[in-house]
């Protein structure tokens, strides 16, 4: 049986980028452009509950990024969103990382780097890069950006701490429940007991909090 397609939108004001990121996504096996747009407003009008994700730039008009992802959040859409911009503003990424986006890839990402995000928020729901993983997520655990706020109240498991390093390594809950010789629904359940007990509300948060409390070395 052939995987299934993942549908995607593109939101960016620059006909020649859209151009050259659909020429991309042409060759990539089981992935459509069914969406194309050029500001945040248009997409929102002919958004198709069938989408998987949308690679949105952040500044257009009529609806830049930012805005178009919190509407696109009050509709309760299940489309993930990955951010692809010239801007690499740490303050920035981190508030789109909180808001809900699910990756963030610069203009000048390779073909490789944009299939590999695409299919990683379709497989895991988060993709990070060394520009989020690294630098950004750095900066939050000394608190140089955002002093994101956890609930210490429960202490983890030494299995919560497994499967918590292993996220922050990108591994899927498949590969995760193969590794640790668990079901994916344990994994899935140590996942949620985790991010109850640390308060966070996203896989970002999750990384954010191994690095603050010393469960995982980004180095």
């Amino acid at each position: 049986m052939n995987p299934l397609l993942i549908k995607i939108a593109l939101v960016d004001d620059q006909r020649m980028f859209r151009d050259g990121v659909k020429a991309l996504v042409s060759s990539f096996e089981n992935i459509d452009i069914i969406h194309e747009c050029s500001n945040g407003k248009e997409f929102l009008e002919q958004i198709s509950s069938d989408l998987d994700m949308v690679l949105l730039d952040l500044e257009m008009p009529e609806f830049n990024g930012l805005e178009t992802m919190e509407e696109l959040h009050k509709t309760q859409s299940a489309t993930k969103v990955i951010f692809v911009s010239q801007n690499q503003e740490p303050i920035m990424i981190t508030r789109l990382m909180e808001l809900g986006a699910k990756g963030y890839l610069t203009k000048d990402a390779s073909s490789e780097e944009l299939h590999r995000a695409i299919l990683s928020v379709h497989q895991t729901g988060y993709y990070f890069n060394d520009l989020v993983s690294r630098s950004l997520l750095t900066k939050l655990a000394n608190k140089e950006v955002v002093n994101p706020t956890f609930n210490y109240v429960e202490q983890l498991s030494n299995r919560e701490c497994e499967v918590l390093q292993l996220i922050c390594e990108e591994f899927t809950t498949k590969e995760i429940a193969e590794k640790l010789f668990l079901s994916p629904k344990t994994v899935e359940n140590h996942r949620t007991r985790i991010m109850d007990k640390t308060g966070v509300r996203n896989t970002a948060g999750l990384v954010v909090f191994a690095i603050k409390n010393d469960l995982y070395d980004v180095g």
